[in-house]
């Protein structure tokens, strides 16, 4: 009982705050894009090494509230961003999260006021920021187009309902319109804010299930959102058209969010196959079993996509998993379409799990030897799972046991500043 009262009394005054106003006289921050396989400062092209962390808060039904409205902690964040700031850090992804987000009329104002303030105090420190949203909701707009999303099959198959997410033309239409709204509320309330969000994702780890339609039917045609027929009895087939799809889901988001912001990065990000229990990789999404019905969406077609970069994300379960997890994407592959497509790899998500590293000094040092890794293995950046997420047992945070390992990437940061200048 004093626990709940000391958050509840904990949360009134870190959210006492007052806001940043939106005329604060600091100019935007330098516009990022992406110039051969790197991430580069658009105006000079020298090149952005992004480096950072997951800001996080999760309420104990698992739903995240960083921006929630009476849940919001602007001292919180403004300690996080100097925090950041002060070590080298220069990005942070963050979740837009499950409440408060909507209201009957599509986003909420209060919840925008929440988010304008966070990209603010982004700017200030120099501090870049991924935007993530997995779920568009049937509201306002967007329930307008959702409501009729099973009508627009006149033949063939119907997807399931998680999987209508990349294969039906109204949800496709519904997500666009929201993402597109999202930037452009953002462009109203104060357009220096745009170059402070590095990229729009559309999805955290974004996937197909196995056991819905129209994976699980063995025979008949599937018509997918462009009206491209697909024979689903044909696992290649099969695969062939979560391809398809997968491209034309991305493409139709980014069209979307460049109409309001023609520089804007979109990204999604992806788990690996083997993370579900499906160590033979893509190609298979039938006969590749698993207790597990997720199913990632393939990294080399988001490649192929209009999508600014690819996100894999990576949580290995001993030193040597790293390896396996890359050739489980078929990473050779990849690296070569993004090499040809000039496209980056990025690890925006990676960390040790309790599960996997019981002890703390174990994950400390698995840490150590695989973020050096990746980097040489081409990824131009990363963001480490959390910053400081304590209300998550199961996973290590960067300021656990001291932070050590926050020093030691701050320690990395330095390392890579001064060999830059030699």
């Amino acid at each position: 009982m004093f626990l709940c009262l000391f958050n509840a009394t904990l949360l009134s005054v870190l959210a006492s705050a007052p806001a940043l106003p939106a005329d604060s006289g600091i100019p935007p921050l330098p516009r990022i894009t992406t110039q051969d396989g790197r991430f580069v400062i658009a105006d000079n092209g020298e090149p952005f090494h992004p480096r950072g962390f997951q800001y996080v808060r999760i309420r104990n039904n698992g739903r995240h509230y960083v921006h929630t409205p009476g849940f919001y902690q602007p001292l919180a964040v403004e300690e996080m961003f100097a925090d950041l700031a002060e070590h080298g850090f220069n990005i942070v992804r963050t979740f837009l999260g499950f409440d408060g987000l909507f209201d009957e009329n599509g986003i909420s104002e209060a919840f925008l006021d929440n988010l304008m303030d966070f990209l603010r105090r982004a700017r200030r420190h120099g501090v870049y920021v991924i935007l993530e949203r997995r779920y568009v909701l049937p509201v306002g707009a967007y329930g307008a187009v959702l409501s009729d999303w099973e009508s627009r099959f006149t033949q063939g198959i119907v997807p399931g309902p998680n999987n209508m997410r990349y294969m039906s033309n109204a949800y496709i239409e519904a997500m666009s319109l929201f993402w597109r709204d999202l930037a452009q509320a953002i462009k109203d309330r104060d357009p220096n804010l745009l170059s402070t969000v590095f990229a729009y994702e559309l999805e955290n780890e974004s996937e197909f299930r196995v056991n819905e339609s129209p994976i699980v039917d063995t025979a008949g045609s599937f018509y997918a959102p462009d009206g491209t027929a697909f024979d689903v009895s044909d696992e290649d087939t099969l695969q062939a058209l979560l391809d398809h799809c997968t491209i034309l889901w991305a493409n139709a988001a980014v069209t979307a969010i460049r109409q309001v912001d023609p520089e804007a990065m979109v990204s999604t990000s992806v788990f690996t196959y083997r993370a579900s229990g499906r160590p033979d990789g893509p190609g298979k999404p039938r006969s590749n079993l698993s207790a597990d019905p997720r199913y990632p969406l393939r990294p080399l077609a988001l490649a192929q996509s209009d999508l600014s970069f690819v996100d894999i994300h990576l949580y290995p379960e001993s030193l040597d998993a790293l390896e396996i997890h890359l050739e489980n994407i078929g990473f050779p592959q990849l690296q070569g379409i993004c090499a040809e497509l000039g496209k980056p790899l990025f690890v925006g998500e990676f960390g040790a799990v309790k599960p996997f590293w019981p002890d703390f000094t174990p994950a400390y040092e698995m840490i150590k030897n695989v973020i050096p890794r990746l980097l040489d293995k081409g990824f131009a950046g990363y963001c480490f799972w959390t910053y400081d997420c304590h209300e998550q047992p199961d996973v290590w945070n960067a300021k656990a046991e001291d932070g050590r390992i926050f020093q030691y990437l701050a320690e990395l940061n330095q390392m890579e500043a001064i060999c830059s200048q030699e």
